[in-house]
């Protein structure tokens, strides 16, 4: 089995919502449907996504299952960086990372990862990163699973 396989099996398993909000972008874009449409299906369907500027990492939106798992309230966390949902020791590390991430924004996910929610309490959790051109305007798609229930069991 090569890296590819693996890195596939890895993200149906865990994160089932990955693929198919990565579906769901491919699909409505090879049908031509504004971004608006196809990311207003996915947070219709409680996906737990971020959509962010790939260049500034400021945060276009958040759904609302992102918000609850970080503690903040609908539309707290539009115009904050996603830099703000990084644990404060590595908060430099991560703006580093998006830089190099944004010379090669390739879909992948990241495992073994924390955040850090608005009372500044960690929590585990697995991201996935789809990169998109919205308006015009390199963006980056976050699926944010909360891995805390995971790690109790």
């Amino acid at each position: 089995m090569n890296d590819s396989s693996e890195i596939l099996i890895a993200i149906v398993r865990y994160a089932p919502t990955v693929v198919a909000v990565a579906l769901m972008i491919w699909l409505y874009r090879r049908i031509n449907v504004p971004w608006q449409s196809e990311f207003s299906r996915v947070i219709a369907m409680r996906i737990p996504v971020i959509l962010a500027d790939l260049d500034t990492g400021e945060i276009i939106h958040a759904a609302e299952p992102v918000e609850q798992m970080f503690g903040y309230f609908t539309g707290e966390l539009v115009g904050k960086n996603v830099d703000e949902l990084t644990p404060t020791k590595v908060t430099h590390l991560h703006a580093k990372l998006r830089t190099g991430y944004r010379e090669n924004p390739t879909a992948r996910p990241m495992f073994g990862v924390a955040g850090k929610r608005k009372d500044g309490k960690e929590i585990p959790i697995v991201v996935s990163l789809i990169p998109a051109v919205i308006d015009k305007r390199a963006c980056v798609v976050v699926v944010v699973l909360d891995q805390s229930m995971k790690m109790k069991e």
